[in-house]
């Protein structure tokens, strides 16, 4: 054992309050990189029963690849506070003979889903018949 030149021991237990000091550090990375993944893949959505919609995301996923595997692309945007929805296929060409219907909700609060009804104003254009 080593001692110092002021007759202390030198073990040790001198970095111990550097190691807890290091391991809450690293503790608070983990956390805040978890907290941003999970803020940076929010959908946006809120439900009561979290358990029961996690059991059913791998159906969301598959879903998701059957719509790429479609290749249609769907654009939204607002005309003063309608929806409307562009459908295009592969190619950039507008879907003809297409039907659109749609629920809306706000993703937090009450759910109260509001079913919107389109008409089509142009070859894959649609536009709602009420504002939100």
């Amino acid at each position: 054992m080593r001692h110092d030149p002021r007759g202390n021991a030198r073990t040790a237990w001198r970095f111990f309050p550097w190691y807890v000091a290091g391991g809450i550090g690293f503790v608070m990375v983990v956390n805040f990189a978890m907290m941003g993944l999970a803020v940076r893949s929010f959908p946006g959505l809120a439900t009561t029963n979290g358990f029961g919609a996690s059991n059913g995301y791998d159906h969301v996923l598959k879903a998701a690849e059957r719509q790429d595997a479609l290749g249609w692309t769907v654009r939204d945007t607002l005309d003063d506070g309608r929806p409307v929805v562009t459908l295009s296929d592969r190619a950039g060409a507008p879907l003809v003979g297409a039907r659109l219907s749609a629920a809306a909700e706000r993703p937090l609060g009450e759910a109260t889903p509001a079913t919107l009804a389109f008409r089509a104003t142009a070859p894959g254009r649609f536009v709602a018949e009420a504002a939100l």
